[in-house]
């Protein structure tokens, strides 16, 4: 019987591994004499076919790699699950194909839509993850080349352009065969580096992706992509133009950027999730080199700025874990932001002297990466802080006014974060197509700034982080990332009723007169019962409930007493968001695996004390 892997693959034949219910060696010796004696009574008719020939050749010239020598169990998995009564043993590149056609040839995608949704995903989807060559990488050259591939690039580009994101039907169907044809190309030997590029799009555009970008590197590593770049940066002499260039110097160019942006995907992760790169750091004056080098893009410079701006990040935090409280703040710190803003001028200056401009989505993402480094290294130094200022000997030489500070320095930060999102008009227009990490970042801004205004009111202009971030919150309805758009949500609406409530408090004359009717409905259409009111004022009195439904409702009848209860809402309860920073808050989008460390580990303790 065959084993799970054989099932999953589609092959019902005998496994040679499993031994469950496998033939007794005396019975596999009858069936093979059977065998030879039926060959040599139809010697004739076998050499008479072609393809009997050919097997048979096939079967003497099979040898064993070293690599398959070294797992010899795998080697006769691989031999079992590649045998069928019509096909031979073969090990070598061969083309995966499937028997019922792709998506097109089965009438799931018209070739029309499926050629219009493909050139819209190469050209928005290279600002993020620029993956293929513009020149190669076209729709008839992929579709022949790497059918897992073209039909993970189908799939994705359903989700995100406009015409085709609400055909859920047909973004099921492209989803279930991309996983069915991913299932068989992780079987495929030896693998094509489409399909590592298949599997890169998918981990890059799901919500769970930490275990997944393991497979890409160890596929990765498989190819010997890893030393792609040290063979191009040793070639001599290197091809002086892109039309000079051999078919030998794209592939290695091919490898090299395929094995960067799996090394980019994983740094992301392991940023966005709370983990340790399983990678040691990369030469960074080897991926310059590269942008030299003749066949290189220029959407490799936005990739490689991303690299260096990970592993700078990854050391200053180990700078600041292990300083002390008064040369951090007086000697370390500064250093590190002046790391930063020269890490992003180098980089601008180098996007402006290619011709790039200053709103441009390249140069847009250098200063949003910036931000969020900046937020990163504050949030890393004020829990520092508050770690040393537990004991009497962390907390020498520390004055009291460094935290507030700190704090302030970190809103502005925010704040400005804030503006650039709903600033920044590239980076809007091509949001739609930017992976998790990015969509993530964004929520994790977006919630962060809710909760500094809700527990450190007096630090940050409240109403104009709910204004900016109910904008975000529009843009974040594009991207196909539910869960993250529902989190923001949660936060956006008990945000306003909460602001609106205190509002309502405080000026209950001016609210009683409609001269603030635009916040009513969010209050009338919040459920009084579920507020987390700690550390805000008092809940209004009956009589401010009646006023505020008669303004909600003006064909109501008035009533000639106070209503004992608030109207019921007209839209269901909010689920009720986590404001404390203190405890994991991973959970709060739903995307990361089941025992996963905190995704926001690095945030200083926020509740007042």
């Amino acid at each position: 019987m065959p084993c799970s892997r054989c099932c999953a693959s589609g092959f019902e034949h005998e496994c040679v591994v499993d031994t469950i219910n496998r033939p007794r060696p005396s019975e596999r010796r009858r069936q093979a004499n059977r065998s030879a004696h039926a060959r040599s009574a139809f010697s004739t008719a076998s050499s008479a076919s072609p393809r009997s020939t050919n097997h048979l050749d096939t079967l003497e010239l099979q040898q064993f790699s070293p690599q398959d020598m070294i797992a010899p169990q795998s080697a006769m998995h691989t031999m079992s699950l590649n045998l069928t009564e019509s096909s031979p043993i073969f090990m070598g590149e061969s083309e995966v194909s499937d028997p019922k056609g792709d998506v097109i040839e089965r009438g799931i995608i018209s070739e029309e839509d499926a050629r219009c949704i493909y050139e819209r995903f190469m050209n928005g989807s290279k600002n993020f993850l620029p993956l293929f060559d513009p020149v190669r990488d076209t729709f008839d050259s992929i579709r022949s080349r790497s059918l897992f591939c073209f039909t993970v690039i189908l799939y994705l580009a359903s989700r995100a352009v406009s015409d085709f994101r609400a055909n859920y039907h047909l973004q099921r169907v492209l989803q279930d065969e991309a996983q069915r044809l991913a299932e068989d190309s992780f079987f495929a030997k030896p693998t094509k580096l489409e399909t590592v590029q298949g599997m890169i799009l998918l981990a890059a555009y799901s919500e769970k992706t930490w275990f997944s970008t393991a497979l890409i590197l160890r596929t990765a590593l498989d190819l010997g992509l890893e030393k792609s770049l040290d063979t191009l940066l040793a070639q001599n002499p290197a091809p002086r133009s892109y039309l000079s260039a051999t078919m030998e110097d794209r592939q290695l160019v091919w490898q090299t950027r395929t094995f960067i942006i799996s090394f980019t995907l994983e740094l992301d992760v392991a940023s966005g999730t709370g983990r340790k790169s399983r990678l040691g750091d990369v030469d960074i004056s080897k991926l310059r080199k590269f942008l030299d080098y003749p066949l290189s893009l220029y959407s490799d410079m936005r990739t490689i700025s991303i690299v260096e701006l990970h592993q700078l990040r990854a050391k200053c935090r180990q700078v600041i874990e292990s300083t002390a409280a008064a040369q951090l703040i007086s000697v370390e710190l500064p250093a590190i932001l002046q790391r930063l803003q020269q890490w992003w001028k180098e980089w601008d200056d180098i996007h402006d002297q290619n011709g790039f401009h200053p709103g441009a989505f390249q140069r847009s993402s250098l200063k949003l990466a910036l931000n969020y480094a900046k937020v990163f290294i504050y949030c890393v130094t004020i829990a520092r802080i508050q770690k040393l200022q537990q004991t009497p000997e962390g907390a020498q030489g520390l004055d009291s006014e460094v935290a507030p500070s700190l704090w302030k320095s970190l809103v502005d930060v925010i704040e400005n974060q804030l503006t650039f999102l709903v600033t920044e008009a590239a980076y809007i227009c091509h949001l739609t197509w930017a992976p998790t990490y990015s969509a993530l970042t964004i929520g994790f801004i977006t919630t962060f700034a809710i909760r500094v205004a809700r527990w450190h009111p007096t630090l940050i202009n409240r109403h104009m982080v709910l204004q900016r971030v109910r904008r975000i919150l529009e843009y974040l309805k594009n991207p196909p990332y539910p869960d993250i758009h529902r989190t923001v949500q949660i936060f956006v609406n008990y945000a306003g009723a909460l602001l609106a409530e205190q509002d309502l408090c405080n000026n209950e004359s001016t609210i009683q007169s409609g001269s603030e009717s635009s916040n009513q409905p969010e209050v009338a259409n919040t459920p009084r019962s579920e507020f987390n009111m700690a550390a805000m004022p008092g809940p209004p009195t009956e009589g401010s409930h009646a006023r505020v439904d008669r303004e909600t409702d003006l064909t109501a009848p008035l009533p000639a007493y106070p209503r004992p209860e608030p109207a019921q809402p007209r839209v269901p309860p909010f689920d009720i968001p986590n404001w404390n920073l203190t405890a994991p808050i991973a959970d709060s989008f739903d995307l990361f695996e089941e025992g996963q460390t905190d995704v926001f580990d690095f945030l200083p303790t926020l509740a007042p004390n």
